[in-house]
This record gives C-alpha cells, sequence and structure tokens, in this order.
C-alpha cells in the first residue's frame, strides 16, 4: 500500500472510516488486519471471504502453533510429547531439531502446553518453545491453498468466487456462520 507503511504506523485509526467506506489494497496481512474492519480476500479475480480479520483467523486458523527447539535427533520424542498432549496436532516443518506443530485451539488450554512443556524441558533438553495462536497470514496461505472452502455453490461463480449480485447475501451467510 504505502512505502515503509507509514499510514499505519501513524497512530489511531483513520477516523474517516467512523462514516467511510475506505477502499484498500495491500498484499501485507499486517497493514490489512490493523486498518480494516472487514477483509476481503479475493482468488482468482473474485471476492472469496468477506469477514473481520478475527473471524477470519478462527474460521480458517483457529490452531495454536507450537515451536519447539531441541538437539538434533530428539525430534521423534519431542513429536511423541506434543502428539501426546494434543490429539490434532500435526508437523508442519521439522529440521535440525526445530519443529512447528499445529493444533486445535479446543484440543488443550494454554496452561496445559504450559505445563507440559515445562514438565518435559530438561528431560528432553528443550532449549527453547513458543505458541502463538493462527496470524491472519497463516489463516490467507489455507484459504489461498483449499481455496474451495464453501461446499455449498449457492451465490458463488464457477470459478467459487462471489458474484457481485450476490454479496449481500454472502454477507449475511458469513455472518449466521460466525454465529453458529
Amino acid at each position: 500500500m504505502l512505502p515503509g507503511r507509514t499510514l499505519y504506523r501513524t497512530g489511531p485509526r483513520l477516523q474517516a472510516k467512523e462514516s467511510r467506506a475506505i477502499l484498500l489494497t495491500t498484499h501485507s496481512t499486517e497493514e490489512a488486519e490493523y486498518l480494516c474492519d472487514r477483509l476481503g480476500i479475493f482468488i482468482d479475480g473474485g471476492l472469496y471471504c468477506l469477514s473481520p480479520p478475527a473471524q477470519l483467523k478462527q474460521r480458517y486458523g483457529g490452531t495454536y502453533v507450537l515451536t519447539t527447539a531441541a538437539p538434533p535427533g530428539q525430534e521423534d520424542v519431542v513429536a511423541q510429547l506434543v502428539m501426546k498432549m494434543a490429539k490434532s496436532a500435526q508437523c508442519t516443518h521439522s529440521l535440525g531439531g526445530s519443529q512447528v506443530f499445529e493444533f486445535d485451539t479446543g484440543d488443550v488450554t494454554l496452561g496445559q502446553v504450559f505445563g507440559t512443556m515445562l514438565a518435559n524441558r530438561e528431560r528432553l533438553a528443550i532449549r527453547d518453545w513458543g505458541i502463538a495462536n493462527t496470524t491472519l497470514e497463516e489463516a490467507f496461505i489455507k484459504i489461498a491453498k483449499t481455496s474451495s472452502v464453501f461446499s455449498d455453490t449457492e451465490g458463488l461463480s464457477k470459478k467459487g468466487t462471489i458474484k457481485p449480485s450476490n454479496v449481500a447475501k454472502f454477507e449475511a451467510r458469513e455472518l449466521t456462520a460466525a454465529t453458529k
């Protein structure tokens, strides 16, 4: 959007948003999340998702991302620990003792993660670990990879994108899905 991202780092959000709609285009998910009340994601030239950033992260993310760093060769035992702690855990990245796991937020509480990791840190020689919620960028990547997010095709074009005549209907469907 802007070189150096000066617009969104200058302080309070834009006051004009209170009484107007402002359309911004950007490739920066950080910028979009800060500036926008609702985000539209375009895939193949058509509007695919339209929701507040938090709803997009919950709907298409809804996971914790656990990163661990242990000596090479400890990957299997660390993975077993994480799989035992969270049944839906999947290792999304592993290289030289560093691993990244993703699992549903409903599988485990943060207290359980902290308790498990602290109790096993010395035994498994875990040098470092951290946990975070899904970022908007990670949710966007999932949306782009699956680009057939909706199983029904009502209101969608042949490409799977929203027809301009159905935007209001699509917004209502998104709001209904968010309240379930």
